[in-house]
């Protein structure tokens, strides 16, 4: 498999990177890439500790524990285009929708991108 695609959930937060063949080297190929999901629902713990944990695990590129929603990941032959929504009140059935984060992964290529 050239660049699997792994989807992670149940940490109630968004988190994009790269699975690396060694995490303990910093510049290890990245084999895959790994979008992590939020709920939609749950209350954020916000994103106070967000920046320092993005810092200790630089094999991330995006993160975000402060708005709640889903994700839409559309697969073609050439790409994966995954978009980020989150909704801008979990208490409300109402809710605005609006887009965090657009990512790319080219096929053959484990590396995520902003898209």
């Amino acid at each position: 498999m050239a660049n699997p695609v792994f989807l992670g959930g149940d940490v109630h937060e968004n988190w994009v990177g790269h699975v690396k063949a060694d995490y303990n080297n910093p510049a290890s190929v990245s084999i895959g890439v790994e979008f992590c999901g939020t709920s939609i629902t749950s209350r954020s713990g916000g994103n106070a500790h967000t920046p320092e944990r993005l810092a200790e695990n630089p094999h991330f590129v995006f993160a975000d524990a402060q708005r709640k929603g889903y994700g839409l990941l559309d697969f073609s032959p050439s790409e994966l285009r995954t978009t980020l929504r989150v909704v801008d009140d979990v208490t409300r059935p109402d809710a605005g929708i609006e887009t965090l984060a657009r990512f790319v992964v080219q096929a053959g290529r484990p590396v995520v991108e902003p898209g």
